[in-house]
């Protein structure tokens, strides 16, 4: 669980950060994946 939590802390920090929008949707939907 420890890992979910660290992975998605990650995931918005990378989504905070100025992507293009595959990046985006990519990180977008890695999120949704481990809700």
């Amino acid at each position: 669980m420890e890992q979910i939590d660290e992975a998605r802390r990650l995931l918005e920090e990378v989504l905070k950060e100025n992507l293009n929008s595959n990046d985006q949707s990519v990180a977008n939907d890695l999120l949704e994946s481990i809700k």
